[in-house]
């Protein structure tokens, strides 16, 4: 049997060497110019900076059953983030989906894009509504 590391140009026919690709890439036009200053660029957006996403649970609060609804437009994991700020993973949610849980006024949940950027998309502090839309 040999080994499939020895044979890696039989599964493509048309594999040519890495070093012709990076050729042909630079030869590809760009939009913008090279910025040889050494310099990083600067921000042309004045958009606000994303939330902090830092709150904890407050717990002692009335129980509530509140249903979640995932209108982000990803797929997101549904974290309860306990007193101590830990996020503890309840659920995986669907674009539209939305899952009920019980919990309490004054604790906190989030949603975490789930697959491509893995950032924070939204958090809220039960307040006693039983319907949270995340959008």
């Amino acid at each position: 049997m040999l080994p499939l590391l020895a044979l890696p140009g039989c599964f493509y026919a048309n594999t040519r060497p890495y070093e012709a690709f990076l050729a042909d890439l630079g030869a590809l036009p760009t939009d913008e110019p090279p910025d040889d200053t050494g310099t990083p660029p600067v921000p042309t957006d004045t958009a606000p900076p994303p939330p902090a996403y830092d709150r904890c649970s407050e717990l002692g609060g009335d129980p509530v059953t509140v249903t979640f609804h995932n209108q982000t437009g990803v797929v997101v994991d549904l974290y309860y983030i306990t007193a101590d700020c830990q996020p503890l993973n309840t659920a995986l949610m669907a674009l539209g989906a939305a899952e009920t849980r019980p919990t309490a006024v004054g604790e906190v949940w989030r949603v975490r894009d789930a697959f491509d950027t893995l950032d924070w998309v939204g958090e809220v502090r039960i307040d006693g509504t039983v319907d949270v839309v995340f959008e």
